[in-house]
């Protein structure tokens, strides 16, 4: 799936997901991948996420935390997402989750 580092397993990007889609579909929205290019993911918050509030902080404290995991993937792009890398970064260490470098 990728063409410049590790090949990235589609297994282990929809076992990341699974971790985090019951809380994103019970709050009525949803996460899809929409492109995978030299070990970055790019995904899409989709429902009720487009308009959440919140939206940084799922994006910076579970999803890129969860598929950051999966060996290849050097980075996790969010369309949609106008927070800057330091505002990112400021949520994930507020949440305990994996820093933006």
């Amino acid at each position: 799936m990728t063409a410049g580092g590790p090949p990235i397993s589609a297994d282990g990007l929809e076992r990341a997901l699974a971790c985090i889609r019951p809380l994103v579909l019970g709050h009525g929205g949803n996460i899809e991948i929409v492109d995978v290019d030299n070990g970055v993911v790019t995904v899409e918050l989709t429902g009720a996420c487009e308009a959440c509030p919140n939206i940084a902080m799922t994006y910076a404290g579970s999803i890129r935390t969860f598929l950051m995991e999966v060996p290849g993937v050097m980075d996790v792009k969010c369309r949609r997402m106008h927070a800057s890398e330091r505002t990112l970064d400021r949520i994930a260490h507020m949440l305990g989750a994996r820093p933006f470098e």
